[in-house]
């Protein structure tokens, strides 16, 4: 018994040394949804890379669509036979109007506090109307999976090979659904010490403006496809980053074929 105990020690104060140079991986709620680990490059941070492992990745994200509010539209995060992943859906305009997906709840949040804001390395390679469409991006730095979120635009390019498009934190305004919350500071470093998940919106309404949403002229609805290199952060301090992040999600619904998420709220659109 005495050995035993003695092992176990041991063991422990292994872990505790390999936490010392690692964020150590957060308990993953479901089975088959392993943690993943955030590598730099330069000055950016690559938090989803779904160019090296799509299929992990994309295990972490989940479907928002907008049969929330009654649409029907649906869209998913998938891994392709020659490697990377694709976000395709259909988007339709009866009764709504976007797609979206998000990361399931983080089950320990991000510091990004010294970074200087997020890039989508993404590329539309369903067809070359990106201008037709509305493309956002969110920050939830709150542990609510409520509809109160930052939101601010993104442009994917076109073709096959993808560019990291970068979003300053401060391009980042706080909405609650599609409308924007008037009155609120635009989001900034200091705000981003905790957080929460990040999600992706191809819609029919544009950034959300003080006492409107507009709508995209001459919007393309129907299938789409759009390539995922990566999403992640950017900064100087992606250069002296001390380890990289583990990010598990907690008992959100993952990236599945099966009904979106409807008891969230409609956070995305």
């Amino acid at each position: 018994m005495a050995l035993f105990i003695s092992s176990f020690a041991v063991l422990a104060q292994a872990l505790c040394l390999t936490n010392a140079f690692f964020v150590p991986a957060t308990r993953v709620a479901r089975r088959g949804i392993k943690p993943l680990r955030a590598a730099a490059t330069g000055d950016e941070v690559a938090l989803f890379p779904f160019a090296s492992e799509p299929e992990t990745t994309a295990a972490l994200w989940e479907r928002i669509d907008d049969v929330v509010m009654g649409g029907v539209s649906s869209s998913k995060i998938v891994a392709t036979e020659g490697g990377g992943a694709e976000w395709r859906g259909i988007v339709r305009t009866d009764g709504g109007g976007f797609c979206g997906t998000r990361t399931a709840t983080l089950e320990e949040p991000l510091d990004l506090s010294a970074y200087d804001g997020i890039y989508i390395d993404a590329a539309l390679v369903s067809d070359e109307d990106v201008a037709r469409r509305a493309w956002k991006c969110t920050i939830r730095t709150g542990a609510s999976r409520g509809e109160v979120v930052h939101s601010a635009e993104w442009t994917p390019s076109v073709g096959e090979g993808g560019a990291p498009c970068r979003v300053p934190f401060e391009d980042f305004k706080l909405v609650r659904g599609p409308r924007l919350v008037e009155g609120a500071p635009p989001l900034n470093a200091s705000a981003c010490e905790k957080v929460y998940g990040f999600g992706l919106t191809l819609s029919k309404f544009g950034a959300a403006r003080p006492g409107a949403t507009p709508v995209v002229e001459n919007f393309r609805d129907g299938p789409f496809a759009v390539k995922l290199n990566g999403v992640g952060c950017y900064g100087a301090a992606a250069a002296v980053a001390a380890a990289p992040k583990r990010l598990a999600v907690g008992g959100s619904k993952p990236n599945s074929p099966g009904s979106p998420i409807k008891t969230n709220g409609i956070i995305l659109g």
